[in-house]
Formats: C-alpha cells, sequence, structure tokens
C-alpha cells in the first residue's frame, strides 16, 4: 500500500471512530433528558433498571461502554424507544442539529 493509500485508510478509520464517540455522547444526552424529564435520579433509575448507580454515571459522562441489556433495561424504565434515541442520535450527529423538546 502506497503512504497516501496508508494515510487516507487511517483518515478514514479516525472518522469512523469519531462518528462512533459522536452517537455516543449524543445517546447519552438523550437519556440523561429523558431521566431528568421524568424527575428520576441516578439512583432511582439504577434501582428500577436493576442496575447500579455507577453504571448509569458513567453511561451519561461517557465513561464506560454499556452493555446492550443495560441499554435496554433503562429505555424500558424511561418507556422510551432505544432505537429512536439511536436514530435521533445519528441523525443529531449527521446534521449537526439536535432536536428540540416537544412538549
Amino acid at each position: 500500500m502506497s503512504p497516501v493509500k496508508g494515510f487516507l485508510a487511517y483518515a478514514n478509520e479516525v472518522t469512523k471512530v469519531e462518528r462512533r464517540m459522536a452517537i455516543s455522547t449524543e445517546l447519552a444526552r438523550g437519556l440523561k433528558a429523558a431521566r431528568k424529564a421524568q424527575g428520576l435520579s441516578m439512583d432511582d433509575l439504577a434501582a428500577q433498571a436493576g442496575l447500579n448507580q455507577s453504571m448509569i454515571s458513567r453511561l451519561e459522562s461517557l465513561a464506560g461502554n454499556p452493555t446492550l441489556d443495560s441499554l435496554l433495561r433503562i429505555s424500558e424504565v424511561l418507556n422510551v424507544e432505544l432505537g429512536k434515541l439511536i436514530t435521533e442520535a445519528e441523525t443529531t450527529v449527521s446534521t449537526g442539529v439536535r432536536r428540540k423538546k416537544s412538549n
């Protein structure tokens, strides 16, 4: 592989990693917003989801990688569709525009 092709492959991979991180950030924001909108503390959400509070804190601060099971438990307690939150996060990253809260 030529140095130019190698650099372009590397740059493409970096872009993918940055995109995944941005989507994770937006997903965490969406879950945190849903938790706060329902007036739940991290402790309340953790107890209802059968998780510990530190897991919720790590999720919201992007300090960890939650399992799909954990995300599904949280979304069930918050009564939000996980797929919808992921789609909204991807759209936000793609467009750079956050969806306004609906009342």
